[in-house]
């Protein structure tokens, strides 16, 4: 009896986090606290389907709210970080296939603190590529 082995590209979807540490140096006031708000901007967001595994690459923004002391009342500040960047890469195995690949993706700024000198909080990221193939293969017996 024969086994015949058949490779095949399963069509599916994908998701991959990214978290980074972010520090601004830069406040124009000595923070006391942190605030309530923080917000990330992801822009420029592209799936290199060529590299191996491919990568998503993408810049980002950030901007932290800190709090302040003027004259004893406790004010509200932000702290802005631009032009940042970072990529992710899929799974190994994973190609575009199929059609052109869609990504999604959300991010949200956790863990702030301050210091008399600095805002930080980290960025995390999650990534959902739809229409993305792995290779999987199988074996099938003749059946006399």
């Amino acid at each position: 009896m024969a086994t015949h082995k058949i490779c095949v590209n399963e069509l599916t979807t994908s998701s991959v986090p990214y978290t980074h540490s972010v520090t601004c140096t830069s406040p124009r006031h000595t923070p006391v606290a942190i605030g309530s708000d923080a917000g990330v901007s992801l822009y420029y967001v592209t799936l290199n389907g060529t590299s191996n595994p491919p990568t998503i690459s993408f810049s980002y923004d950030v901007n932290m709210q800190y709090q302040w002391l003027d004259q004893g009342v406790t004010m509200n500040d932000y702290c802005y970080v631009p032009s940042l960047s970072g990529s992710v890469s899929l799974g190994l195995g994973t190609k575009t296939c199929c059609g052109s690949p869609s990504i999604s993706y959300s991010a949200v700024v956790t863990n702030m603190n301050t210091t008399p000198t600095y805002v930080a909080g980290t960025v995390n990221a999650a990534f959902t590529i739809d229409n993305i193939c792995y290779e999987t293969s199988f074996k099938v017996d003749d059946v006399p």
